[in-house]
């Protein structure tokens, strides 16, 4: 994983993404229009036919006036954003609402080497500081596109070299730890 990439490419910068309140934010008509987007343009790169058999569920799901329950309970569904809290499908909603954002993420910093991966709300883009820093900053405008906010505040960065060019003082340089809990030696910049 990421650690490897370390090794890799240790003039790279690596940064875990953080989104304010991810799974409750999004926006559900946004997410809906997604969801038909993917499975409607065969020109469209994130053309997706094989989610076609959940947009009848995505949109029962965010429809405000579902009734969506997870076991013997109701789930709080009165809202026009954000998935209903604990139901099965808000991470693939919230995936699917932020998909565009985090491919043109991605192919900001593939040319050199860099990528940009993410699991849920999860987020880790990498590659050179000087492609990083400004796709963080177009992947934080297309979240706010979408009534999301990135908080770079709550997001760390890494460099094994020390080269985080010129990083957003707002993003802390983390700690990297071993399975135990250990910090790894990883160059804070100075």
């Amino acid at each position: 994983g990421i650690r490897l990439l370390m090794e890799l490419y240790p003039d790279f910068v690596f940064v875990s993404l953080d989104t304010k309140n991810a799974h409750n934010e999004f926006d559900r008509d946004g997410c809906v229009a997604q969801y038909a987007a993917m499975i409607e343009d065969e020109d469209d790169p994130d053309y997706s036919p094989m989610l076609a058999s959940l947009v009848p569920y995505i949109h029962a799901c965010l429809s405000p006036e579902a009734r969506v329950r997870a076991g013997s309970s109701d789930l709080d569904n009165r809202s026009s954003k954000g998935g209903a809290q604990g139901a099965p499908l808000s991470s693939a909603q919230y995936c699917v609402d932020v998909h565009p954002a985090v491919r043109r993420l991605d192919r900001a910093v593939a040319p050199e080497g860099g990528a940009a991966r993410f699991f849920s709300d999860n987020g880790f883009v990498a590659g050179r500081p000087e492609d990083v820093w400004p796709a963080v900053r177009r992947f934080a405008a297309d979240l706010r596109g979408r009534d999301l906010e990135l908080r770079l505040s709550a997001s760390e960065c890494y460099s094994p070299s020390g080269n985080y060019g010129v990083r957003p003082p707002e993003c802390p340089i983390g700690v990297v730890r071993d399975a135990c809990g250990e910090p790894l030696p990883v160059c804070d910049g100075h």
